[in-house]
């Protein structure tokens, strides 16, 4: 392996742009003799950082890999460090996203966080040390490949394809979760959206301006279908919008349907709450010293899944859509059912 290879990798490894670790020549050399080879002198270390950094000479300052300080006292000196353009932050976000994600077994996603942690060095190893060992369970319940398949949803929609899968929902036998098949499915992929940890695609079917939400995770046997002819039907004639911001806030949880305004009703003291769900786009028409009244719009049953989780600090003011009421009725009912004697 050349020197310049393991070079990088010490840099990789044992400085830190965030943290301020740089390595002077000396530390380098002493790396390479106490992990590669012993023989390895302080000039041909020299030389493999100016072919390093002579290499990149043409490139922008943020997009090289070796970036070093110079400064002058008695005589000029020279520190090295490795410039990752995603900081160790950014990579701690990517890793506690892929372990807490609902797509990944345990397994899978200990892989890849581990491997995430490879593209930077100890110190994002000091920061996330539960990449490295079993650290509690992913919640994901089955072994589909889920990027798989949206690697296939992305190579349907770019290249105008139908998708065809068998469509599944979770079910339990033998105290066992499993996939229970639904039927199959032939759709036109439109968006791929994360949302609470979860794939969804949103699909149309042909002829159809209706948008239907599929959870990417249970979708089995997913393949590609042949090119599909147009039906004139575009973005612009479909029932909702598709930027996800706007589509995850209109519909909470991925419940479907048509959009209706509601004007929530929400305890000042627990705003906070609602800035957390819809924080895209708020309305506020009144405020008081204890209530903040807002205008949102959502799917029916979107914000009846909202208010359940929110019965304590929120309500709809001037409720007149029948089939929320019905909604929140039966929650109602349910709930009480389980309560009585």
């Amino acid at each position: 392996m050349s020197i310049e290879y393991n070079v990088l990798n010490i840099l990789k490894e044992h400085s830190s742009k965030e943290a301020a670790i740089t390595l002077k020549v000396t530390d380098i050399v002493t790396y390479m003799h106490r992990e590669y080879d012993k023989s390895i002198t302080d000039k041909q270390v020299r030389k493999a950082l100016k072919d390093l950094t002579d290499s990149e000479l043409n490139l922008p300052d943020e997009q090289k890999i070796i970036r070093y300080r110079t400064y002058d006292n008695e005589r000029r000196k020279t520190d090295y460090y490795y410039n990752n353009i995603i900081t160790d932050v950014e990579f701690k976000f990517l890793i506690d996203s892929v372990l807490y994600s609902n797509i990944f077994n345990n397994e899978r996603a200990m892989d890849l966080a581990g491997r995430i942690q490879t593209l930077s060095g100890k110190n994002l190893k000091d920061i996330t040390p539960y990449a490295n060992a079993s650290f509690g369970q992913t919640r994901y319940a089955q072994n589909t490949d889920v990027l798989a398949n949206c690697q296939l949803i992305i190579d349907a929609i770019k290249n105008d394809n139908y998708i065809e899968f068998d469509w599944n929902v979770y079910d339990v036998k033998n105290k066992n979760v499993y996939l229970h098949f639904q039927g199959r499915r032939t759709v036109i992929p439109i968006r791929l959206m994360l949302n609470n940890g979860r794939y969804f695609c949103l699909v149309r079917y042909r002829d159809s301006r209706k948008v239907y939400t599929y959870s990417v995770d249970l979708m089995t046997r997913l393949r590609v279908k042949e090119q599909r002819k147009s039906d004139g039907i575009g973005f612009d004639n479909l029932d909702i919008p598709l930027e996800r911001a706007v589509y995850i806030l209109n519909h909470p949880y991925m419940m479907g349907g048509e959009l209706r305004p509601y004007i929530v009703r929400i305890d000042r003291e627990y705003f906070s709450r609602l800035i957390d769900d819809f924080s895209y786009e708020i309305n506020v028409l009144k405020e008081t010293d204890t209530t903040v009244d807002i205008r949102v719009n959502a799917s029916c049953k979107g914000m009846a899944y909202w208010l359940c989780h929110h019965y304590d600090i929120a309500s709809i003011v001037d409720n007149k859509d029948k089939e929320l009421n019905k909604e929140l009725k039966k929650a109602a009912e349910s709930i009480l059912r389980q309560v009585q004697d």
